[in-house]
């Protein structure tokens, strides 16, 4: 029994000694003027600058509710240049569109279709010109950053063309199809991360049928020849949820929380136990080592690390024990959360009987 605790002890407080290959930050949502942004900017900032994050992944929705005309909008500089004005977070910035980004409706939610508007997804798409912050490119793009190989896929296009509805771009779903494969090829890639807006394995409220019946078998096959990670936005909270071998998360906290998160779990889908939520306003941070993905979720109200999960790059796709990353030894005191100094006291309690009981036993003998 003593044997396993010190094990635990040791495996939970043993930090990383090496630095991260790659930091990125994935946040989503966020696309308000509101203090629940400006407070997920400001602590995404201090964790930028301690693991030296290189780049972030915005998973869409970036213009409520109606999206933007032009790419000379006021609101690039008000919710975005404003809003994440720090210096640890003037590095690239990835992003996707959302279904508010396209001032799009799917029947599915409201009950009648809204046509995706294309001079909105051409507005962001220019501002990239503008802004080298600002990267997208086209609707779809790819990018590889290290070892890892990202693919940034526009989901309400793809949900369109799925279903068959007005508005549908013919020939995306090829390219995707051919760039994940060729990503699976590509001998440089050991990670192959894919974004986009709509929520895959993810819970209530936003549930896309047919969107992932068509997604989740290419991501699976992709994965008997590379570990794949999903990464999304969509739904307001956060959700890590790990089927078939597949890694899938929801960071789209950036902007506020639903009070029902959590509570509810729409009937089409079925989670098991290897599926987390956390209702809370923040982010993520994905690391890459060697062969370690280490995924941290923030909460951006106490400025601190809810839950570490380690994944080895390995087939199976290995969940390894929890541990303290360097990110939680560096960061500032007045961020550990409240809970932090209690469970420490009764940690230094625990031990200090185990050691006097031990103490006594031996006396005795």
């Amino acid at each position: 029994m003593l044997t396993r605790f010190a094990l635990f002890l040791l495996t939970w407080f043993i930090p990383f000694t090496e630095q991260a290959q790659l930091c990125i930050l994935g946040v989503g949502d966020w696309g308000s003027q509101n203090p629940n942004v400006q407070r997920v900017a400001d602590v995404m900032a201090t964790f930028a600058e301690q693991c030296n994050a290189t780049m972030t992944i915005s998973t869409g929705d970036h213009f409520y509710h109606h999206g933007i005309a032009s790419s000379n909008d006021p609101r690039f500089k008000t919710h975005f240049e404003q809003q994440f004005h720090h210096p640890s977070l003037q590095h690239a910035w990835y992003l996707v569109l959302g279904n508010h980004d396209l001032n799009y409706v799917p029947k599915i939610q409201r009950g009648y279709d809204r046509i995706p508007d294309a001079r909105k997804a051409l507005a962001q798409i220019e501002y990239s010109k503008r802004n080298p912050r600002w990267h997208m490119p086209s609707r779809f793009y790819t990018h590889q950053e290290g070892v890892s190989c990202f693919l940034f896929l526009d989901t309400v296009m793809l949900h369109v063309c799925i279903l068959g509805a007005d508005g549908c771009e013919e020939g995306w779903t090829i390219w995707v199809q051919k760039e994940l494969h060729r990503s699976t090829l590509n001998e440089s890639c050991k990670w192959v991360i894919v974004v986009g807006h709509w929520s895959i394995k993810s819970s209530y409220p936003h549930y896309y049928p047919a969107f992932e019946a068509w997604l989740c078998p290419l991501l699976e096959s992709a994965r008997a020849h590379k570990p794949v990670v999903y990464l999304c936005g969509d739904n307001h909270f956060m959700q890590v949820t790990e089927e078939r071998e597949v890694l899938y998360l929801t960071s789209g906290a950036g902007g506020g929380t639903k009070r029902h998160a959590g509570r509810q779990q729409h009937p089409g889908v079925v989670l098991g136990k290897n599926s987390h939520l956390f209702p809370h306003l923040g982010f993520m941070t994905l690391q890459f080592y060697e062969n370690i993905l280490q995924l941290s979720v923030i909460d951006a109200r106490l400025g601190s690390v809810v839950e570490i999960f380690n994944y080895s790059a390995n087939a199976p796709f290995i969940k390894l024990e929890q541990r303290k990353s360097y990110l939680q030894e560096r960061h500032p005191p007045s961020f550990m959360p409240l809970a932090a100094a209690p469970m420490a006291f009764a940690c230094v309690m625990c031990l200090g009987v185990l050691v006097t009981r031990l103490f006594r036993k031996a006396i005795r003998i």
